[in-house]
């Protein structure tokens, strides 16, 4: 059984614990429907902590408006998307944020697209969506800080969706609290895929079959 809500197993459900925080930024994270039925998964809990995150699950859509919900100008719009690892690796690494374009800078941006999936299914989502490359394309580069995430990442630097979105945050100078919840749901949600089998946690009150998890849209 699965949670309604956060889609995590009935054992994992951390929804009691979320306490839904306002964001400047917002965000639209873009999920692989094999990533949605990752216990792993860390993008379902950026949409609760943060209510002003869309969240869509499938593989393409006809334009960022169509992703939205609504209407969105592109050139207001970043995306996260990891691309080569020497790209990282000529960038200054004396900020986490960069936007690859001389236009824009990561304040003068309303929005920020993330695409959620191990690598190869970010992949995908980049190459059926050829409007995120209206997009300005971002990159972390966070050469010290090592994910604390239980999960094989692709590079050492690698971090997990709702890590990254904090980072963005910081960088784009949202209020302390904002990122600061997600920091503190991130970690009992680490602190819960640690815990030994047998350990009591706090019963999910909205539990549905795992066939029920939603594939297109939420």
């Amino acid at each position: 059984m699965k949670c309604a809500q956060c889609w995590k197993p009935t054992t994992l459900c951390l929804c009691e614990q979320l306490h839904p925080v306002a964001s400047r930024l917002r965000v639209l994270v873009l999920q692989h429907p094999q990533e949605a039925r990752n216990p792993r998964s860390t993008a379902r809990l950026v949409s609760l902590v943060l209510p002003n995150t869309v969240h869509r699950v499938g593989l393409s859509w006809r334009s960022l408006a169509a992703a939205l919900g609504e209407l969105a100008t592109p050139s207001e719009w970043g995306i996260l998307y990891v691309g080569q690892a020497k790209e990282a690796e000529r960038l200054a690494k004396d900020q986490a944020v960069h936007v690859l374009s001389k236009k824009k800078k990561l304040k003068d941006l309303k929005g920020v697209v993330v695409l959620d999936g191990n690598w190869k299914q970010s992949k995908t989502l980049w190459w059926r969506n050829p409007w995120m490359q209206r997009l300005h394309r971002m990159i972390l580069t966070l050469p010290e800080k090592k994910s604390r995430f239980v999960a094989r990442q692709p590079r050492k630097s690698c971090i997990c969706t709702l890590e990254a979105v904090s980072e963005i945050l910081k960088a784009y100078q949202d209020k302390p609290a904002t990122y600061g919840e997600l920091d503190r749901s991130f970690d009992i949600f680490v602190e819960r895929l640690q815990a030994p089998r047998g350990v009591p946690v706090v019963a999910c009150t909205e539990p549905m079959p795992l066939s029920e998890v939603p594939r297109e849209s939420v």
